[in-house]
């Protein structure tokens, strides 16, 4: 039966599935992946390639800056973390204080804990992680190749915390993204490794790993306060944590970079951070997080494509192309197609009918 707060809280079966799992799901949110006003499925996909696109540059202006191709290096692993958060953890604090006081608050008082791990994932861990094993000799699509791993966390993160399953479609569309990723791997373009490089390597490993953890615990909390509130208060909440890391050094080397440098950094803080990270918790309110941890299967590709037409273009960056980077890149966007491409409209009809409440004569 029905109560006055609008809860359904009888165990009548809807389409094999008793009313307290539709209780559940609207109070985490998770009817709102099938409900009405849902965004269409072709501007999910469209949504999907415009953030990758930018995400997979990003690796090359990592690489760019900290010497990685023909430049000399502008900023050391530890100073371009604090370069590139500190201005947008400064931004999303100054929106928390003025625009979003009221939903800050709100996540702060029932979230604590979260928010503030959510920082420690996405700033400092992932952040510092990622510019280290770059910094230390791993490449730009090699890094974005370490990417890849992230949709395996976030696999075993939803199964064990959100209860998510996986399709038969998802599990064929993940086998076929990984053959690309294993091809990319044997094709990998490390040179001249270093003493330390498995210990490089193994840093960027943890990027991913960060990452996967903060979208599962981001899951909930977006389908109750928006994306933009947690993206604001997550992002404020690392640039504090990453604040004590060698800020003098960081201001030394702002002072000396050159214009090249400057866009390239601003091409981090907007794009990549402050507009990227909105539109994954965008996705995420819309998309189950094992589907959203998969689009990362476009770095790669995305990565390699990138370095090539640069280095084709400008005598700044170096790289090389081979036959298993143009298979491996085509076999995870094929991988990532199967993945996300639409159910059919039998199931999301079915699905709509499970999400119903029941009726009552």
């Amino acid at each position: 039966m029905q109560y006055g707060d609008g809860n359904y809280r009888s165990n009548t079966p809807i389409m094999g599935r008793p009313a307290l799992e539709y209780r559940r799901r609207r109070t985490t949110g998770d009817c709102g992946q099938i409900a009405a006003g849902r965004p269409p499925r072709w501007l999910l996909l469209a949504m999907t390639l415009l953030l990758f696109a930018v995400w997979g540059n990003s690796f090359v202006a990592i690489g760019h800056l900290l010497g990685a191709d023909a430049r000399a290096a502008r900023f050391d692993w530890q100073t371009l973390a604090q370069a590139r958060y500190l201005p947008v953890g400064l931004c999303c604090l100054a929106w928390c204080l003025l625009r979003g006081r009221t939903d800050t608050a709100r996540v702060l008082r029932r979230r604590p804990l979260r928010a503030a791990i959510g920082g420690l994932c996405s700033v400092p861990i992932y952040g510092f992680a990622l510019f280290y094993g770059q910094g230390s000799g791993v490449s730009a699509p090699v890094a974005s190749l370490a990417t890849a791993l992230c949709p395996i966390f976030v696999i075993a993160l939803a199964s064990g915390f959100l209860g998510e399953r996986m399709s038969s479609g998802q599990w064929l569309g993940v086998l076929v993204a990984l053959s690309g990723v294993l091809v990319l791997a044997i094709g990998g373009t490390v040179s001249a490794p270093r003493p330390d490089y498995p210990l490089s390597l193994a840093a960027i490993f943890v990027a991913p790993l960060a990452w996967a953890t903060f979208t599962i615990m981001s899951k909930p909390v977006v389908a109750q306060v928006g994306p933009v509130t947690w993206n604001a208060t997550t992002l404020a909440a690392g640039g504090l944590l990453i604040l004590p890391f060698g800020l003098n050094e960081t201001w030394s080397h702002l002072r000396q970079l050159d214009a090249a440098g400057w866009a390239w950094l601003a091409y981090l803080i907007l794009p990549c951070t402050l507009i990227g990270s909105a539109i994954w918790f965008w996705l995420l309110r819309y998309l189950d997080a094992t589907t959203v941890g998969m689009t990362v299967f476009l770095n790669p590709p995305i990565t390699t494509l990138s370095k090539l037409i640069l280095s084709r273009i400008s005598s700044d960056f170096s790289y090389s192309i081979s036959l298993t980077d143009g298979v491996g890149g085509i076999l995870a966007l094929i991988g990532l197609a199967i993945t996300v491409w639409p159910k059919s409209r039998v199931s999301m009809r079915l699905e709509v009918q499970r999400a119903r409440p029941p009726r009552h004569e």
